[in-house]
């Protein structure tokens, strides 16, 4: 939740909802990715690298 930048948590319920199902007006970012695995925090993969490359300018 807090990752993704998903409006205010106000209970311990918020912070587990489904992001998939919440409208892109809900997040304070214009596109994020979410690890397909479960991984540390900040952990580099090459997943996530490969989406941040290809949207930066060619």
């Amino acid at each position: 939740m807090s990752a993704v930048a998903v409006r205010d948590v106000e209970t311990q319920k918020d912070l587990y909802t489904n992001i998939d199902d919440l409208a892109p007006e809900e997040s304070e970012l214009d596109d994020f990715l979410c690890s397909s695995t479960t991984t540390a925090h900040t952990a580099i993969t090459e997943e996530l690298c490969t989406w941040l490359l290809d949207r930066l300018p060619h």
